[in-house]
């Protein structure tokens, strides 16, 4: 449930909209001293999962392993305007060929089909040979460009 008023909330297309968009998502995952480890990740939206091309080795990868709660975010601010979508849920991992199909897409996506022909580009991402698939539990959404809310001006002092 959302402590945002219902006229910030986004629709249900407007979320689709923003999840199919080629932006940088934020991936959370609790680390082994217990706090969040956050990091940038490309992903694709699909079906009410989340997919995302990584590297078995990766730091993410083994915080799954340990727990596989976790929260990806999609925002942006622009002149003070904020919006963003908020994910939480559970996380599987996959690997060989069914992970290299899945990378394939996501890569596609961020990089274009031209690029994926290039072979340093391929080279490069081979690295990629895990694909975390999140599984959505709850998902929670703002969009303040929707807002009659002044924001011209404000400021926190810290």
């Amino acid at each position: 449930m959302s402590s945002f008023p219902r006229n910030v909330m986004m629709t249900r297309e407007a979320i689709q909209s923003c999840l199919s968009r080629r932006l940088i998502a934020k991936l959370a995952t609790q680390g082994r001293d217990g706090f969040p480890h956050i990091v940038p990740v490309w992903f694709l939206w699909n079906n009410g999962r989340i997919f995302v091309a990584t590297s078995r080795n990766s730091l993410k990868v083994r915080n799954i392993q340990r727990n596989d709660r976790v929260a990806v975010l999609l925002d942006s601010a622009v002149r003070s305007k904020v919006w963003g979508v908020l994910i939480r849920g559970r996380a599987q991992l996959l690997y060989r060929e069914r992970a290299s199909k899945l990378n394939r897409l996501i890569h596609a996506k961020y990089l274009g089909k031209k690029a994926m022909r290039d072979p340093k580009v391929v080279s490069y991402f081979a690295g990629d040979d895990a694909t975390i698939v999140v599984e959505t539990i709850s998902v929670v959404s703002w969009d303040s460009r929707k807002s009659s809310i002044p924001t011209r001006g404000l400021a926190i002092q810290l």
